[in-house]
C-alpha cells in the first residue's frame, strides 16, 4: 500500500506493470525458458545496511531476525545469510515467475528489470547485489531486453495527488517510479499480508 502525503513538483509517478499481462504477451520460447527458470540474487551488506534493514543492533538479533524471514518465505524462496567478520553476505533464491497471492495465476513478478535498467546511486549501491540464474549464469540480455520492451508497452503511471492510496498485489505487480528532484515529496510505503495468512 503506498499512500502519498505530498507529491513531487514534477516527477516521481508510480509505475505499475502486470506480471500476469506480461506473461501473456512473451513469445512461446521465452514464456517456456522464465517459466523454468530459478533467480539467485547474491548479496553483501555492511553493518550500517544490516542493521538498517533488519531494525536490529547486534549479529545475534540479525541472525534471529534472518531466522523469522527465512520460516515465512513461501515454497519457492529460500534464503541464506551468513557473517563474514561484521559484513553479512548472503543469497536469496526465488522463480522468475510466480504465482500470484490470489487467484491462481502465474505472474512474470520479480526485481529483474528494475535491477538491470536503475543506476547505482549512494542509497542503491547496484554492486552489492548480483543476480544470477539457478546455475550462476548471467541472465540472457537479449531475452531480457525483450522482456523489458513488451513490459513498458504494459506499464502504466500513477500520477500522485496528495491523499491519493494505491494498493496492489506485490505478487502480480512489478513497481518502480519515475525521477525526481523535488526533496519534498513523501510517499508512504506499507507492505505486508491479508490477516490469517501469515
Amino acid at each position: 500500500m503506498l499512500y502519498c502525503v505530498r507529491p513531487a513538483d514534477a516527477g516521481g509517478q508510480t509505475n505499475l506493470c502486470d506480471g500476469v499481462e506480461l506473461l501473456d504477451a512473451l513469445p512461446s520460447p521465452i514464456q517456456q525458458f522464465v517459466n523454468d527458470t530459478i533467480l539467485k540474487w547474491s548479496w553483501s551488506a555492511t553493518p550500517e545496511r544490516w542493521m538498517a534493514t533488519l531494525g536490529v543492533n547486534s549479529k545475534d538479533a540479525a541472525v534471529a531476525r534472518l531466522n523469522l524471514i527465512k520460516s515465512r518465505l513461501p515454497s519457492w524462496q529460500k534464503l541464506e545469510a551468513e557473517f563474514d567478520g561484521d559484513t553479512l553476505n548472503g543469497v536469496f533464491q526465488t522463480l522468475c515467475v510466480i504465482p500470484t497471492m490470489w487467484g491462481g495465476r502465474r505472474s512474470f513478478c520479480n526485481s529483474l528489470l528494475i535491477y538491470h535498467y536503475r543506476q547505482e546511486t549512494e542509497f542503491y549501491p547496484k554492486h552489492h547485489y548480483v543476480p544470477t540464474m539457478g546455475d550462476g549464469s548471467p541472465f540472457p540480455t537479449e531475452i531480457l531486453e525483450e522482456i523489458s520492451g513488451l513490459a513498458n508497452e504494459r506499464t502504466h503511471s500513477t500520477h500522485w495527488q496528495a491523499n491519493d492510496i494505491l494498493i496492489f498485489d506485490n505478487s502480480r505487480y512489478m513497481h518502480g517510479r519515475t525521477g525526481f528532484t523535488d526533496t519534498r515529496r513523501q510517499i508512504l510505503v506499507r507492505m505486508g499480508h491479508v490477516k490469517g495468512e501469515q
